[in-house]
């Protein structure tokens, strides 16, 4: 055990003592964190979702899901009831739209009586009929037209976040042109369809509550990984982990200083870029810090054995800076820390999914954003452990002192 802190003071004095660590581990963290705070502090959303449930299931409400699908504007998903109003109010949706069971009947009862009319004067035409003969003809009037059915108005239940009105007032507008397109192709009928709006205040996220957990995410990553990398492939070249085997201390105490150390960073830079975002930019922090604290160290035993895998195939500085690079910066663009996963094309999504910092950025913000608990990221966590067992036989299995 002395070992071990012995060899954990002694590695974090050496940390200290590089200007260049230093420099990646805390002043690059609080510049981006300052960069994008001042860029994107002041917005209020980033994506304007649309949940649309169809209970009717007719041509007119297919109709309708396609129109609002073809507006590039919204991002469009479909699922319960309950499902999209929680995710209204979680702040996951710009506005939920529910048509109802009885959505287009009263279009569907007006074309076909305006079928009937037609036929009956088709049919009148080919008989000589004159306008007034009613005869076998109960429906029709007595100037022989049929007469028209009273009609219910469909409404369209519409439930818009009120938190965001520049947001509720475009999607308001989208959806005004679409039910006025549908009533006008009902040619010379009433206002069959109509939006009954109702109002919501979901929880309010500003874009710097986004971006804290992914900027938090990505150094985590790269003090896991490239700098595990950058040292061990260092001490190889310059023989000092074939030394350290000719010591007392053993191979365990050795790694697991370096383990210990890499934990102990990740955990600072956390406290850190937090109290940036909480105290300069009004950042909000809603779930439990021993929840985030927990994320924080498995994302970093994740990363450190990713670090160790890299290593132990990296033959000089150079090798191992291109490896973890080539490994390292696709998933910082691609994994969510910059931009929502679902901004990206379907054809990427299952490339999304195999990187293990797609699961570390989303577990940090369910936590940070949402307030959520264990059970909302358990998932998570535990795809980021099968990630970490895997890379960390991997580890082992291939890890060379020489």
């Amino acid at each position: 055990m002395l070992a071990i802190v012995n060899q954990l003071v002694a590695n974090l004095k050496m940390t200290v003592r590089n200007k260049q660590a230093l420099v990646w581990t805390f002043v690059m963290p609080v510049v981006l964190m300052l960069l994008f705070g001042m860029a994107f502090g002041g917005s209020e959303t980033l994506v304007l979702k649309a949940g649309i449930v169809d209970e009717a299931k007719n041509d007119f409400s297919k109709q309708f899901v396609e129109s609002l699908e073809k507006i590039e504007a919204f991002k469009v998903s479909r699922k319960s009831r309950g499902e999209e109003l929680k995710a209204l109010r979680e702040g996951d949706r710009a506005l939920v739209i529910i048509l109802p069971k009885s959505f287009g009947e009263g279009a569907i009862k007006l074309i076909e009586s305006k079928k009937k009319a037609e036929a009956m004067a088709k049919t009148a035409a080919e008989t000589g009929a004159q306008p007034g003969d009613t005869r076998g003809a109960p429906e029709a009037s007595a100037t022989g037209a049929i007469a028209a059915p009273k009609v219910e108005t469909s409404k369209l239940e519409v439930y818009i976040d009120k938190t965001n009105p520049s947001l509720a007032g475009t999607s308001r507008s989208m959806l005004n042109q679409i039910v006025l397109s549908m009533n006008q192709k009902v040619t010379g009928s009433p206002e069959l369809f109509k939006i009954d709006e109702r109002q919501i205040s979901s929880r309010k996220y500003s874009n710097i509550d986004f971006f804290a957990a992914g900027i938090l995410s990505m150094f985590i990553m790269n003090g896991g990984s490239v700098a595990v990398v950058m040292i061990l492939v260092s001490y190889r070249e310059r023989g000092i982990l074939r030394r350290l085997m000719a010591t007392p201390m053993s191979i365990s105490s050795f790694i697991g200083s370096q383990i210990a150390v890499r934990v102990i960073i990740a955990l600072m830079q956390m406290a850190l870029l937090l109290a940036i975002a909480i105290w300069v930019f009004g950042a909000h922090v809603a779930g439990s810090p021993w929840l985030l604290s927990a994320i924080v160290v498995e994302g970093a035993l994740v990363f450190i054995a990713l670090g160790f895998a890299i290593a132990s195939f990296a033959n000089s500085d150079q090798t191992a800076m291109a490896v973890a690079n080539i490994i390292t910066m696709p998933m910082m663009f691609l994994s969510g820390v910059f931009f929502p996963t679902e901004m990206f094309p379907k054809f990427m999504q299952p490339l999304i999914k195999v990187l293990p910092l797609t699961y570390l950025s989303r577990a940090l913000r369910e936590v940070m954003m949402k307030g959520s608990g264990f059970e909302a990221v358990a998932k998570d966590m535990g795809i980021l452990a099968l990630f970490g067992i895997v890379i960390f036989l991997v580890s082992v299995r291939a890890f060379r002192w020489e």
